[in-house]
């Protein structure tokens, strides 16, 4: 009967410290949250919301294409390429802060959950495009698109650049879209 009662009694402690290591992970996980994710999530909001507004009215400096109006197209073009290279840098130092977060949390992950959704989510939104000399921004994609576009005799490359403005925007919001999804996966297992 004593070998029962400290059978039971070890099978209690062992239970009581399981309940602990899950409150635990429970409030590293909440830590996590309040320290990592959420003040992630808020910058890239604020970055999402600078981008739209910042090639929406890229978009409207652009040229359309009407025949014999060079000089307006050019017009358009240089006016549309100093309002983007003026404004992205407004939210330059909280880009570069993200990119190198958001690396970090990627390169120290070895796992596959609702949090590695988020960092791919995160990254995929950061990083519009990997080459050989390293990654870029959606807006240095658009600088360089229009300054192909100054340098062409084509006027039907700034409609080009209008296309493709548009199109980044649809991308954008889209990948915003999946980065709230894992956002959210993220809070509602917290909240339970």
């Amino acid at each position: 009967m004593i070998i029962e009662l400290g059978t039971f009694e070890l099978l209690q402690k062992l239970a009581d410290r399981l309940i602990e290591l899950v409150k635990n992970r429970e409030e590293k996980t909440k830590n996590l949250f309040d320290r990592v994710i959420e003040p992630i999530y808020r910058d890239l909001l604020s970055v999402h919301q600078n981008y739209m507004e910042v090639f929406e009215e890229t978009l409207n400096l652009l040229p359309a294409f009407k025949e014999g109006q060079t000089s307006k197209r050019e017009k358009g073009l240089q006016s549309a390429l100093r309002y983007l290279e003026s404004n992205r840098l407004k939210l330059e130092p909280v880009r570069q802060k993200l990119r190198v977060v958001v690396r970090h949390l990627d390169s120290s992950n070895k796992k596959r959950g609702k949090r590695d959704q988020f960092i791919a989510a995160a990254m995929d939104y950061m990083f519009w495009f990997k080459s050989k000399v390293g990654v870029g921004s959606v807006s240095m994609d658009i600088v360089s698109r229009i300054q192909m576009a100054k340098r062409s005799k084509d006027p039907l490359n700034a409609d080009d650049v209008r296309r493709y403005v548009s199109a980044v925007m649809i991308a954008q919001r889209e990948r915003f879209v999946h980065l709230t999804e894992a956002y959210g996966k993220i809070l509602a297992k917290i909240s339970k």
